[in-house]
């Protein structure tokens, strides 16, 4: 719960300080036991849950289980609490905090070269800034600064206690001694993420992390003992939400959302409902439910509106709507009971005339279109098995899609919850049957301007456009490699009997001409090659892009100069940014020296 300071304590305490920097949220005790009392920690500071059998070498090592975390006026506050260990060859217990992710990865990223605890551990989504440490939980652990790993330093400040017989480590460091900015104060926007992990000797990996890393690998048995660690998945908070450099009063927000969740399946006795809170697209707090379904409670809320969401494992998901907290409420019976499905989908996919991609299969609902069962599966690289499952009884399309290629597309039928084998959908490559003019943003054009070239001052002024390759339904061609080795590009006046007026350059994205004028492979990518065309006479021109199997035609206008000034109100209904570029003495490259706006020539 929020501690609030009495109004006339507070008018006393600003009578006689002059300034107050802050109201305290909490400050738990710091003992080394962690405890959900009052005092101590609240429910609702506990930022991550982690299994408390998941360190790799079993009950021989320590396991780390929870992490809170809070703050007050003054300082930060973090408790660990761990089950088993420390193992016979002994543990090294670490916490990592980056204190200022709000500035992207700044800290430490490698640790086996550091000067503190040298262990072959990343970071591949913070930098640590601080590390605290200790060896076979000691009575104090030691915090350092640690940017630079090769040079740690203490932080001032601060106060640690561990309980051996617990297994609880907590700390409290002052705000000063983590910036050094004066009592109560933080750098603008300042947010915090932390991972902790359990530690063999020097040179070793992790054995255990919390939260567990993405890939899991320091919890598989099979992983060697110094094996390099990516600790990438972290616990974030935001302690200067308002950006004025104060440790905002309101964390963690206090409301929360529970209610039961029950399984039609009276004998499932495992599945793990987890139970979801989503605004905008974005799933701001979640909760498990037991085993089996039972009571759930997410923590954490802040006040708004959400669309709440159970999901589990062969069940279908639901979804209650617009679930409302004001002044931190805790918000009560949002039940849900869940059908269990056991239809599935499976089969093979294989690309055909093209390289390794990956492949989205997704099943939609053959009336409605929408997709359905657990979610689209990827198969990696484009070649194996797909399964998917909760699948409700009803016709489907199964599609299958990549990259450059066209989809592989099949019916199929689920009833009596059966799993149904669709056999190997093959994608082949796309192959391209013309070239298309693009912009940009990849939208079809037909043409475009740009104004005269004045060869005599050394201005010259291009159009841009991009050559694409696609076939008859539009799709882009990625892959068919065959009309790219050379493409050709020649002009004419709009009438091809004629040939163009003055001099017409042709070329790269970079503004280097291109000699003779032609489009090579490198200068595809993405599926697409820019250039730039420029002219020194007013006229139209048709620029006829051709390989050996493809041909398309552009037409670029070249106006007349029109300079811009701010009492213009000239009206353009369609325009392209057009830039004007310098020739460099005695070179053939040409770089940018201003961008206009001018009418664009576009055919219906």
């Amino acid at each position: 719960m929020r501690r609030h300071i009495p109004i006339l304590i507070l008018l006393v305490l600003l009578l006689a300080c002059g300034t107050v920097a802050g109201k305290t949220y909490n400050s738990p005790y710091i003992n080394g036991h962690v405890t959900e009392e009052e005092n101590d920690w609240e429910p609702d500071e506990l930022g991550v849950e982690d299994p408390d059998n998941d360190n790799r070498w079993g009950a021989s090592d320590g396991d780390l289980v929870d992490l809170y975390v809070t703050w007050d006026a003054d300082s930060l506050y973090v408790g660990i609490t761990t089950v088993n260990g420390p193992g016979g060859y002994g543990n090294g217990y670490l916490l990592f905090i980056d204190t200022d992710a709000q500035n992207g990865i700044t800290g430490a990223t490698d640790f086996s070269i550091a000067d503190f605890y040298a262990r072959n551990l990343t970071f591949s989504t913070m930098g640590a800034d601080v590390i605290m440490g200790g060896w076979d939980l000691p009575g104090v652990f030691d915090i350092k600064h640690c940017s630079d790993p090769t040079s740690t330093t203490p932080v001032d400040e601060v106060y640690s206690q561990c309980n051996p017989g617990w297994k609880h480590i907590e700390a409290r460091m002052s705000w000063n001694g983590l910036f050094g900015l004066g009592r109560g104060v933080v750098p603008d926007g300042t947010t915090l993420r932390f991972i902790a992990s359990i530690v063999g000797g020097d040179g070793s990996g992790a054995y255990d992390a919390m939260p567990t890393s993405s890939t899991g690998i320091e919890s598989n048995p099979s992983t060697p003992w110094d094996a390099f660690t990516d600790l990438d998945n972290y616990y974030e908070t935001v302690v200067d939400a308002d950006l004025d450099g104060v440790p905002d009063e309101g964390f963690p927000p206090g409301g929360s959302i529970s209610g039961t969740v029950t399984l039609d399946d009276l004998d499932d006795h495992t599945t793990v409902v987890a139970v979801t809170a989503w605004s905008g697209g974005v799933a701001i707090e979640s909760a498990d439910a037991p085993p089996g379904g039972g009571d759930y409670t997410i923590y954490l809320v802040p006040d708004g509106t959400y669309d709440v969401v159970a999901t589990g494992e062969s069940y279908l998901s639901q979804t209650v709507e617009d679930v409302t907290i004001v002044d931190e409420a805790e918000i009560t019976g949002i039940d849900f009971a869940l059908t269990k499905v056991t239809g599935r989908i499976e089969g093979q996919v294989a690309l055909s005339g093209g390289p390794a991609t990956d492949v989205t299969v997704t099943v939609y609902d053959a009336v409605t279109g929408e997709a359905g069962g657990d979610g689209s599966y990827v198969v990696a690289g484009g070649s194996g098995a797909f399964s998917i499952a909760t699948v409700v009884d009803g016709n489907w399309n199964v599609v299958a899609a990549a990259m450059g290629y066209v989809d592989a597309e099949t019916p199929a039928t689920v009833s009596d919850g059966d799993t149904v084998g669709v056999g190997t959908l093959t994608l082949p490559a796309v192959e391209a049957t013309h070239f298309a003019y693009v912009d940009s943003l990849g939208s079809t054009i037909y043409g475009v301007a740009t104004t005269v070239s004045i060869p005599d001052s050394g201005l010259y002024y291009y159009a841009e456009a991009w050559l694409e390759p696609r076939d008859d339904d539009g799709r882009v061609a990625y892959w068919d490699d065959g009309f790219v080795d050379s493409v050709s590009i020649s002009f004419t006046r709009l009438d091809p009997a004629h040939p163009p007026l003055g001099t017409v350059v042709i070329a790269d994205t970079n503004g280097v001409a291109l000699d003779p004028p032609a489009i090579t492979g490198d200068m595809f990518v993405g599926g697409r090659a820019g250039f730039l065309v420029a002219n020194d006479e007013i006229q139209i021109l048709r620029v006829l892009a051709t390989s050996e199997r493809l041909v398309n035609v552009l037409e670029v206008g070249i106006g007349a100069p029109a300079p811009q000034s701010s009492h213009s109100k000239a009206t353009v209904t369609r325009s392209r940014s057009v830039t004007a570029w310098r020739e460099s003495p005695g070179s053939s490259s040409m770089r940018v020296a201003t961008t206009l706006l001018y009418p664009v020539s576009m055919r219906p």
